[in-house]
């Protein structure tokens, strides 16, 4: 399915690997503290306002969707590197 890798992508393909997996533990943190933030500033918020949903948050719903679409396709293709690099090396 995929080349043989050539010498020397065995580092390459380690970095980039190791990104991906920091990318994707720092994703839920970050997700998290926004989550965090909003409920602790509830308070301060004033009115019914902020729990109507307008055009902003229509189309920031719809661009997290096509981010995580995107970064399932990205963690899919890179084990699938990973994979083949593991299986044409022996």
């Amino acid at each position: 399915m995929f080349p043989a890798p050539k010498s020397g992508e065995l580092g390459r393909v380690r970095f980039k690997a190791a990104l991906l997996a920091v990318a994707l533990c720092q994703f839920p943190v970050h997700t998290y503290m926004i989550f965090a933030l909003r409920t602790s500033n509830e308070h301060r918020l004033s009115g019914d306002s902020e729990n109507v949903w307008g055009f902003g948050q229509i189309v920031a719903l719809v661009l997290f969707g096509s981010t995580l679409v995107q970064s399932m396709g990205a963690v899919v293709g890179v084990c699938c590197f990973v994979f083949s690099y593991v299986r044409y090396s022996f």
